[in-house]
């Protein structure tokens, strides 16, 4: 459901309503009844994408019918061994990608239980507990006792190692990485294994009451505790030894020799390691006793402790803070009106309300520990102090709430892509104010959207007609009325206006705003405005006009600003007198039309439509177009069909080294109004620009979508670019469009370009939206929007390109991952239909969407 509607039904059910449009693996967005919308950006996946549509992650085990077993619905394709075969132990698919690793040994039928799979006596003695997440698994050795621990086998692990398009490495701090061939980003991830014994710990029976009796008050054991440590409170901890062979055919694991058959050691030990796919989020926990070893997202875990701990069950005794990374792109340019960080308090030392500190602090890596973040400044500010103790006899778990508005609000204006919070407690010398925290953590966010700039084509002069730029200006013998038309705001508000007038009077100050109307009365979302030009308009000196708009939170920009002009006129009584413009030539439009000339003049038809379900040919391979008569996709290099579908049944796989796919002809007339779509989703985040389509022309391409990385704000962050040269040469004019409306590169993502021929506008929708920052005078924004005014385009004759682009004659930004479901039409598509294309992917006909 798009914003607008679901904004209605917010208002008339007095309910909230998700705007499905704007959903994402790891947020969601509501309307509210209030007319605002309300975000919500998870730390780890809720939906995952594919087949069928959204669903919401659900990491239970199943069997497959390939005889494997996996979770129902995850963002990344695992499956575990499902005993004997030759079947690898854990396989992970993702964009194309895929990463196995094979036990030595014929591995039994596991045992499933939820998302773990637990594969009995693997060597003599010690089980092996594969445990599905939302972006990946977990692998744990449990060795029971001495006796196992002192075997061989155990002494040196070695798992056969299959890549596809991946190179698998160590990475500097004792991790692993599986980096793509063609992004130089890694596709799959392993912090530094650890390992951890069973020795006295945090989630033992509660101390003596004694000391309770000391405190003055009683301490039990914290709901729901278990008796299995995580690596967060062992009694003793060490890294795992990591190698990949020169041949990437093995992964060598050395466990700690002196953990495993050391004299203090507590059985059984728990050896990992831990992959996910990279993501924009993260965790992580510190200790104080382990000061010098990350604990980098728990180590797996669930959840991990705050506090000081001095009980008898914590041995050793520690001081533990942790860390939250949540992205915040989603908001640039907005006013926020409330935020929210909410965790999950899942135990406390007591029922007694303890104070925990909330902080924005510097940014958090799998290389955190005690002595990283205790350096100067890492704790750049606090943002809340709040009492509270949930999840013990008497005070159930429960999710913890720190404001945080203000800091929301910095980010947007700073259009940072995301925020780190750091959590610890208080007191950290007072073992009641001990508690554990879990990794479900969300930022919750109700904002305003800004009102959209207004465009040239909406204002116009009762003399004078059309808004026109200073070339062009028409000489007025009367003033009369300006009218600003059809202005909206994208949350329904009511919208005032702001029209301002500029000249030079000669006093110097040369050209500078002589009036200003003040704000019109409020209107409802979709009128018009008029006002009458004043009496001091000076003859014969050229005038120029423009408007912005307000819905009572923020201003829209001027409308003369980014690549529009202000509306220029001269006024000459000396001039025939030109006939007047009555407002009723320029009614509101009629909303269930395009708002853009071209599209009343051109209706749009289907050129092309290439789905990937099949291919012909050996030498060379094609890809038929739905569309009857239309050219097939010849696929070249390290390009192949793949059954790593997103839209039906079959995708376009590219290795981002030389993998493409062209026709022999371009389907749509570049240099007039024409629109294409694809979904895209890359399989690492790319260090340098990657394309999605291209129009081929001699030295360059009539239009590039691409993806440009931001490489100063971590992986997967950048915006995508809509580039469309005025001329079939070298020297020509590139007009760029950027939209950076969207989470991340390595998901899903629907890419439009819409190109008005007879209003010479380009535009680029991210899954179905247009972007447009509004800075309002906020320090470090830059305003702006995806689309451009006066774009002029060259006809592509040679080729329509999927995976690369053509500059100044030469071919690059190979794309690395999956394309699918590539459209051309000639004609420019509304709003309301690339949005169709945007949300109703599955089962879609070969035909012009519909707004039915």
């Amino acid at each position: 459901m798009p914003e607008s509607d679901a904004l209605a039904e917010a208002r008339r059910t007095g309910k909230p309503v998700e705007v499905s449009a704007r959903r994402g693996e790891s947020r969601e967005v509501f309307a509210t009844p209030e007319g605002h919308l309300e975000a919500r950006e998870y730390l780890r996946p809720v939906w995952a994408r594919g087949r069928g549509g959204w669903k919401r992650v659900d990491t239970g085990l199943v069997g497959t019918v390939g005889g494997m077993v996996a979770p129902r619905v995850a963002t990344v394709d695992v499956e575990f061994s499902g005993g004997g075969g030759s079947a690898p132990l854990v396989r992970m698919r993702r964009a194309g990608r895929e990463l196995s690793l094979t036990w030595p040994t014929a591995l039994p039928k596991p045992r499933l239980e939820g998302a773990v799979a637990t594969y009995p006596s693997v060597l003599p003695d010690v089980d092996l507990r594969m445990t599905a997440q939302e972006d990946g698994f977990t692998q744990l050795l449990v060795v029971k006792s001495a006796k196992a621990a002192a075997s061989k086998e155990l002494a040196e692990l070695r798992l056969r190692i299959s890549a596809s398009g991946l190179d698998v490495r160590k990475t500097g701090e004792g991790g692993l990485e599986a980096v793509d061939k063609g992004a130089s980003g890694a596709v799959f991830e392993a912090p530094k294994p650890m390992m951890w014994d069973s020795g006295p710990r945090e989630q033992e029976a509660v101390p003596a009451q004694a000391r309770a009796a000391t405190l003055g008050a009683q301490a039990t054991a914290p709901e729901g505790a278990s008796g299995e440590p995580g690596a967060g409170e062992p009694g003793k901890l060490a890294p795992v030894g990591v190698e990949v062979t020169a041949r990437q055919d093995e992964l060598v694991l050395t466990p700690d020799a002196d953990m495993l058959k050391g004299a203090g050691t507590t059985y059984p030990v728990y050896i990992d390691p831990q992959w996910s796919t990279p993501r924009a989020s993260a965790w992580t926990m510190v200790s104080k006793y382990w000061a010098s070893t990350p604990q980098w997202k728990f180590n797996g875990a669930s959840e991990a402790g705050l506090g000081y701990c001095d009980w008898d069950y914590c041995t050793p005794n520690d001081t533990k803070r942790l860390f939250y990374r949540i992205p915040t792109s989603e908001f640039a340019g907005k006013s926020i009106l409330s935020a929210e960080f909410v965790v999950r308090n899942t135990r406390s030392a007591s029922c007694d309300a303890r104070s925990v500190e909330l902080w924005r602090t510097e940014d958090i890596s799998s290389s955190t520990t005690w002595n990283s973040q205790n350096a100067s400044g890492f704790w750049v500010e606090q943002l809340a102090s709040k009492p509270f103790a949930y999840g013990n006899t008497g005070c159930a778990a429960k999710d913890a709430e720190f404001d945080v508005q203000s800091a929301v609000q910095s980010a947007a204006d700073s259009e940072s892509a995301t925020m780190t919070f750091g959590l610890r407690a208080a007191s950290e010398t007072d073992g009641y104010g001990w508690k554990r925290f879990s990794d479900t953590a969300y930022l919750r966010v109700r904002y305003n959207q800004p009102p959209p700039q207004v465009n040239m084509s909406q204002l116009t002069m009762e003399y004078g007609g059309t808004c026109e730029g200073p070339a062009d200006a028409p000489h007025v013998r009367s003033l009369g009325t300006v009218y600003a038309n059809n202005i909206t705001d994208p949350d329904g508000d009511n919208v005032a206006v702001q029209f301002e007038a500029e000249w030079d009077t000669g006093d110097g100050q040369g050209l500078i705003a002589r009036w200003d109307s003040g704000l019109t009365t409020y209107k409802s979302s979709g009128s018009s405005f008029s006002i009458r030009l004043p009496s001091s308009v000076p003859q014969n000196k050229q005038v120029s006009w423009h408007v912005r708009s307000y819905d009572g939170v923020q201003y829209s920009p001027w409308s003369y600003e980014g690549d529009s002009t202000s509306c220029y006129f001269t006024y000459d009584p000396g001039v025939s007198e030109a006939p007047s413009t009555p407002s009723d030539q320029y009614p509101d439009p009629d909303p269930e039309k395009p708002d853009h000339p071209g599209d009343d003049q051109q209706r749009p038809q289907v050129k092309a439509r290439w789905m990937f379900e099949e291919t012909t040919g050996a030498g060379p391979v094609t890809t038929p177009n739905a569309v009857s008569g239309g050219s097939a996709l010849t696929l070249h290099g390290g390009a192949r069909k793949s059954d790593s579908a997103f839209i039906d049944f079959g995708s376009l796989e590219l290795d981002g080294v030389g993998g493409y796919a062209a026709t022999t002809s371009v389907p749509v007339d570049t240099s007039g109004s024409y629109t294409v779509t694809a979904w895209a989703q890359a399989a690492a985040a790319p260090t340098s620009s990657v394309a999605v389509v291209s129009a081929e022309g001699s030295p360059q391409s009539a239009f590039t979508v691409r993806f440009v990385p931001d490489t100063a704000n971590g992986e997967g962050f950048g915006h995508w670019e809509l580039a469309v040269p005025d001329k079939d040469d070298t020297g020509a004019t590139v007009v760029r469009v950027k939209n950076s409306e969207f989470y991340d590169v390595r998901d899903w993502n629907h890419l439009a370009v819409v190109y008005d021929g007879f209003a010479r506008q380009a535009r680029l929708y991210v899954n179905g939206t247009l972007q447009e920052v509004s800075c309002d005078d906020a320090e470090d924004c830059v305003g702006r929007r995806s689309w451009a005014e006066n774009t002029l385009a060259f006809k592509a004759t040679e080729s329509f390109q999927v995976g690369r682009a053509k500059t100044d004659g030469a071919w690059g930004e190979y794309f690395p991952g999956l394309i699918d479901d590539v459209w051309a039409f000639q004609g420019a598509l509304s709003d309301e239909q690339v949005q169709k294309l945007a949300v109703s992917w599955f089962g879609l006909p070969t035909e012009v969407p519909g707004l039915g």
